[in-house]
């Protein structure tokens, strides 16, 4: 039987005006993973450490696979699913906030909700932290670890934009 290893914290008292962490989560599964579409009433941010699949939001179907970040709008109509045999291992937080100002800082915008990412031990350890303060529950330290992952992964965005963009001469 294949197994899921799942681990989450669903945090309620983390109200911070105007941001509330909803839950966290890291999910590994042994055999293809598939969400049906579904529509979600907060924003959802999700790191893809290993696996390879495919992710639509409203219609649009992306490539999702190691060291990639795909975001959940609110109110869009999204499914995702591993390929087979390349199952995948992933991190998640949902959040609430009264626009996507956070999500289009990291670099994501409706149109283009799949970002590739780097340095993704420096991701993985921000998300650990939040595990960390998720089960005190404590409102203020989550806020700030919040941050702190949003801080990163707009820094490794920002890493492959340098990258990406840099300009080189030919001699």
């Amino acid at each position: 039987m294949d197994k899921i290893k799942i681990k989450q914290y669903t945090i309620t008292a983390t109200s911070i005006h105007p941001l509330t962490v909803i839950d966290i989560g890291e999910e590994e599964n042994a055999a293809t993973a598939k969400m049906v579409p579904h529509q979600r009433f907060h924003y959802i941010i999700h790191f893809v450490v290993s696996g390879k699949g495919t992710y639509v939001s409203d219609g649009k179907k992306s490539v999702i696979s190691e060291n990639t970040a795909f975001a959940v709008y609110k109110k869009s109509v999204i499914s995702y699913e591993s390929d087979p045999g390349n199952s995948f291992h992933y991190y998640w937080i949902g959040f609430d906030s009264p626009d996507d100002k956070i999500m289009s800082y990291i670099g994501f915008s409706e149109k283009n909700p799949v970002i590739k990412l780097n340095n993704p031990e420096e991701i993985i350890k921000a998300f650990d932290a939040l595990f960390e303060v998720g089960r005190g529950n404590d409102g203020i330290i989550i806020a700030e670890k919040f941050f702190s992952l949003i801080v990163t992964l707009k820094k490794t965005t920002a890493f492959i934009r340098r990258t990406f963009t840099k300009k080189t001469k030919t001699f």
